[in-house]
Formats: structure tokens, sequence, C-alpha cells
């Protein structure tokens, strides 16, 4: 079954649109975490699909490309992998590729380039996309617009686009409203990071510790 666009959603498409219709290239789009950035860039490769456009969608995660294909499929968007361990089909006019593996095959023709997650975007990996495909228009998602450094992305995408604030989704009630529940502080100091983001399987190790859990259950 399609999913059904919120109208924070649809606008979104809207703005979108428009940016490349002005002659942007490079869009920076920014939803809060939950909201449904998957769905809102689902429904901009299904438009293309329909147009015969040729589309890559790059991720740094194994779960986001396999979340990709499932919100493709309730699209009708017939998509080629390219992930280490799976078959590539290039025939397919939509990829989804895993930025690891995609610099390590060929890369598919594109008109039109997604990077999910794009807070990642400064690695030289991603970078090299904007001179792999110097005619495609670019779109970049993510909750936090933000380097880690605290500078922003305009060296890489044109125009930033914000959604609506936290406060006011959950006005709404697109999200839950949040309670802080404090326990212990774990220890992350040996948790190593992964272009930006934590490893999640030494995070887990952490963070299921029972002395943590029982505080927690405690707090």
């Amino acid at each position: 079954m399609d999913d059904i666009l919120r109208p924070y959603q649809s606008k979104g498409i809207l703005d979108i649109f428009n940016e490349w219709k002005s002659g942007t290239r490079s869009v920076l789009f920014q939803m809060p975490t939950g909201t449904g950035k998957t769905v809102l860039f689902s429904e901009i490769v299904k438009k293309g699909h329909d147009r015969n456009r040729k589309i890559l969608i790059v991720a740094h995660r194994k779960e986001l490309i396999d979340q990709i294909i499932r919100k493709l499929i309730n699209k009708k968007v017939e998509a080629g992998v390219i992930l280490a361990g799976r078959e590539a089909d290039y025939a397919k006019n939509v990829q989804v590729a895993s930025i690891q593996t995609l610099h390590r095959r060929k890369h598919p023709d594109a008109n039109l380039v997604i990077i999910d997650e794009c807070h990642h975007a400064k690695a030289k990996s991603y970078k090299k996309l904007w001179d792999i495909y110097p005619e495609a228009k670019f779109l970049g998602v993510t909750a936090t617009p933000i380097r880690l450094s605290g500078a922003g992305f305009d060296d890489l995408f044109d125009v930033l686009i914000p959604s609506m604030q936290v406060k006011e989704f959950i006005k709404q009630g697109y999200l839950s409203s949040v309670k802080h529940f404090i326990g212990a502080t774990p220890n992350l100091r040996a948790v190593k990071k992964r272009q930006g983001d934590y490893i999640i399987a030494q995070l887990e190790r952490v963070m299921l510790d029972n002395s943590l859990m029982a505080n927690l259950l405690d707090s």
C-alpha cells in the first residue's frame, strides 16, 4: 500500500521542485527524525521514475538501503541495488547504492542524485559525486544540516529548505511529546565512530550493560 503524503511532505516536495525549476542544482532538505524523509524522497523518485529519469540514491548503511528499497516497493518502483554481497542490475533506471560499494564498482547514469543522511556528505567519497555527475540535480536530506564542527554545507548545496521545528510537529500531532528521564551516564569513550555515527555494535554493548539498564529502570 502506498504511503499517503502528509501536508508538510507535499509542501516539501513542491518547494524542492520549485528550486530545481528556478535553476538551483543542489538542494539540501531538512526534516526532523521520525517525520518521513524517506517517504518524501521516495515520492520524488516515483515521479522521476514515471518520466523515465535515471536516479541514484546513496546511503551509508545497509539498514538505510533496505528501508529505502521497501519504500520504493510501496511506490511500485523497481530498483537496482549496489551493495556488497548483492548482484547489481544496472538496467534499472533507479539505483540504490552504498557509498562504500559505489566507488568500487561502475557508476550508473543519473539525472538526479539523492543523498540520504547527507550530513555525511563532507566525506571525500560523497564529494566526488558532484564531479562524477556534473549535469545531475542533487537532493540531500537530513535531520541535522550541520557538521560536527558547527559549519554548514553551502560549499556543496546551493540552498537549504528547512521544515517545521520539532515543537510544531508535536503541536500538530505528527510527533509525540518528549519526557526526559536521566539515569546513569554511559561511558562512550571506547565507542568508535564511522563517518560521524557511533558504530552500532559497539554502542549496543555499552548501552545494554546490566548496570546501566538497572539504573534506567529505577529511574
